[in-house]
Order: C-alpha cells, then structure tokens, then sequence
C-alpha cells in the first residue's frame, strides 16, 4: 500500500502517505483515516475488490449453516440453494444433486460454496478460505456485514454490503474513490 520502503541497510521509513496514515491517526480524523484505509485495500487487492462489487452487484450473498449429522435430501437441497441461485436453481439442483444427497453438514456446505465461487466468480474463481478471508476483511474494513438469517425453515449466513455505487439513501455516507491497476477508477459511498 506504499505506507514504507526499505532503507539501505537499516529498518523500514515510512513514505509520504504512511506519515498522512499516522497524522490522521494521531490527530483522531477516524473517518478519513477508514476512507483512506478502504481506498488503498480495495485499489491494492484485486479479490477484495471483486468479492466487495460482487456484494454491491448482487445485494445479498447467502452461505447455507448445515446442521452436522443430518444428510441432506432434493427437498432439504433445493432450499438451500433457492435464495443462493435465485431463478437458476432448478438448473444447479440437477447439477449438484447426485453428487450432494446423503451427505452431510460442513462437506455439503463447502461443495454449495465452491459452486457458488464458479457460479458467480467463474472457472478460475478463488477457494473457499481465500473467499472466506476476503470477507472477513471486508467486515473489518466494515464494508459489508453478514449476520445469521433465516430463510424457511433454513439457516444462511447472510453477507451484504454496507455501501452503495451512488445515490445514497443517508446523509452521513462518505465517498469514497480509488485507483486499482490497470488504471480503473471506482467510486462507492460507504
């Protein structure tokens, strides 16, 4: 994030923005400290950046809780997928199923994730604990929050994102902006 660079033969300095890092710190502007602390994760990581817009593109992302011990059936299978995969989940029940029924909690929930990482990341999609970890950095940045949620009878882990593209419906959202690599711009107001 170029807050430090190496000095020969001795310890770290910090750049010109690494002292603007610690000004804001130091003199308690906490608000633009976390605007400029956003900007310079999501122009640095180019995953962070695509799992945080696929948040503002889809709203909710939602990550079924199994209950361990219960194998799961079509029925049991065809709910948990409903608010995952929306109008295609007939299609990803009839691709998923053989492969899914009679098993149980955690497996069953990592193979609904992987599917979903290739569903809306594509073939070469992230693994699960790199996607879990983007999230949970998004939820430190506060980006996005997820909580507990049920849908039926069933239970997800809901994740969404705390800001929007434009047009926000509060006065106390902040823009934010940033450059990632190849040049492209964005803006959001968290």
């Amino acid at each position: 994030m170029h807050f430090a660079r190496a000095t020969r033969g001795g310890p770290y300095e910090l750049t010109e923005n690494g002292e603007y890092i610690v000004r804001l710190l130091n003199e308690r502007r906490y608000a633009e400290l976390r605007k400029t602390m956003v900007s310079a994760h999501l122009s640095t990581y180019d995953n962070l950046r695509l799992v945080f817009f696929k948040h503002l593109e889809l709203g909710a992302l939602w990550r079924p809780i199994l209950e361990a011990g219960t194998p799961v059936t079509k029925e049991m299978l065809r709910t948990f997928l409903t608010p995952i995969f929306r109008e295609e989940t007939l299609d990803v029940l009839d691709g998923m199923a053989d492969n899914l029924l009679g098993r149980v909690g955690k497996q069953v929930e990592d193979e609904i994730l992987s599917y979903f990482l290739r569903y809306y990341f594509g073939r070469d999609a992230m693994g699960i604990p790199l996607f879990r970890a983007l999230c949970d950095r998004l939820i430190s940045l506060r980006l996005i929050n997820m909580t507990r949620a049920p849908c039926g009878k069933r239970e997800f882990l809901k994740s969404y994102s705390t800001a929007t593209r434009d047009q926000p419906s509060d006065p106390w959202y902040m823009p934010v902006s940033g450059t990632a690599r190849e040049c492209a711009t964005f803006r959001f107001d968290p």
